[in-house]
Order: structure tokens, then sequence, then C-alpha cells
């Protein structure tokens, strides 16, 4: 079996889902989420991760922003197209990475222009509270998939 058969792939009934409704949520697509539990630690144990950003001019939230009270995490960009990141190397997290390119490709999408993956880590009382990811005359409205 080659490495791109053995990712998850949406099937055609998922992928008109998505396409009717706008969402799909699938339990279980990824199937080593231990590793990427591991990788978040490990990551997270060496410093990777920062307080997270938010707003269209990416604040770091404190109490002096407005953004303060949307979100309480940290954050790690697994990979951006512009910022190249520079991580230690990890299985799980390069299935990932292969999982989203076929993705990408299952769904027939221009995805070139922006994009970005991250892991997100909400210590005890984190939060991400409901929020508009594209915000009207801002870059994030370019957003196609989220």
């Amino acid at each position: 079996m080659s490495a791109a058969s053995s990712v998850p792939r949406l099937s055609p009934e998922h992928l008109q889902q998505l396409s009717d409704f706008g969402f799909l949520v699938l339990p279980q697509f990824l199937d080593d989420t231990a590793g990427l539990r591991e990788d978040l630690r490990n990551l997270r144990s060496s410093g990777c991760l920062k307080v997270a950003k938010i707003g269209h001019d990416g604040q770091i939230q404190d109490e002096s922003t407005p953004f303060r009270d949307i979100r309480h995490s940290e954050t790690c960009s697994l990979w951006n197209k512009d910022q190249p990141t520079e991580l230690p190397p990890n299985e799980a997290r390069s299935k990932l990475v292969e999982t989203l390119d076929q993705l990408k490709i299952d769904l027939d999408a221009n995805l070139d222009a922006e994009q970005e993956l991250m892991y997100a880590f909400y210590p005890s009382g984190g939060y991400y509270r409901r929020h508009v990811d594209a915000e009207a005359e801002t870059t994030s409205t370019f957003r196609n998939l989220s």
C-alpha cells in the first residue's frame, strides 16, 4: 500500500454532506490521536507553544486588549506556507499533514493562498468562545476552510 493510500479519506457521501451542509463531523477520522497528543505534550514541554494570538491584527490577549474574553489557550504553528516552522520530526504529525494534503485534493480545493496548521492547547480553565472566523474587511475573509 502506498503512503498516499494509507491516509484517511472522505467518502463520496461525506464530500456530498460537506457540500450540502457546510460542515462534517467524523469521529475518529484520524487513527493516531495518541501520537498527536504525545507530540503536543513534547512540543509544549520544550517551549514550542506560545500564548495564543487572536484578532485580525494578531494581538496577544491580555487585560488591556478588547479580545481578552474570547480565548485562553496556547498554540504552536505546525506549518505555515509563508513561514516554515523548525520543529523536530514526528511521524504522527507528518501523517496529519499528509492527510490534510489529500483532503485538499479530495475537496478539489484551490487552497494555496493562505494555509496554516497549528496545535491548540487549552489549559485547565482554557476556552475559545464562539466567534466569527472570517472578520469583514480583513485577510481572514479569504479563509475557505477552518
